[in-house]
């Protein structure tokens, strides 16, 4: 079995105006969750014990702050992973761009996680460099797994930049 980042501890950046799904993502991705997807088998956090630590902030202002380590954010430890909602208060495609254009940020991975399916969407996030594009499902349950799917890929399967 190849080795797996699920040992690691990871800092998430959660950027989401909707409180409800950044539970949900927190709760699924935080301390003794697991990966126990059904189309993913191993590995689980029983083998690999992790905590992940999580910011959640609810726009973009903030998130700017944030990344750019402004005001009460200049001792912000840089995020290993970025889940991004387009629909935020001062534009998720604006965070988009500032993480991918800042030299020190750049390599942060950013999912695009919102609710949104639009094809201009879609094309102009892959245009800014995000990572990946995850349509948020509409109910709590099915988001639940969604962010399992998205745990298992990211934290199984590949392999994160270190800085």
């Amino acid at each position: 079995m190849q080795d797996h980042d699920l040992d690691r501890d990871r800092f998430i950046l959660v950027i989401d105006p909707n409180r409800d799904h950044a539970q949900v993502v927190q709760q699924v991705l935080g301390e003794g969750s697991g990966c126990d997807s059904q189309s993913v088998q191993e590995p689980t956090r029983d083998e690999y014990p992790s905590q992940n630590r999580f910011e959640i902030l609810e726009d973009g202002e903030a998130a700017s702050d944030y990344l750019l380590q402004r005001g009460e954010y200049e001792q912000a430890p840089r995020p290993d992973l970025v889940l991004l909602d387009l629909d935020l208060p001062g534009g998720g495609h604006h965070i988009l761009t500032t993480i991918k254009t800042t030299p020190n940020l750049k390599r942060i991975p950013v999912i695009v996680f919102t609710e949104s399916d639009r094809t201009e969407d879609v094309l102009r996030s892959y245009t800014s460099q995000s990572n990946c594009y995850v349509v948020k499902a509409a109910d709590l349950e099915h988001l639940s797994h969604t962010v399992k799917q998205i745990e298992a890929f990211w934290f199984g399967i590949v392999t994160l930049p270190l800085k």
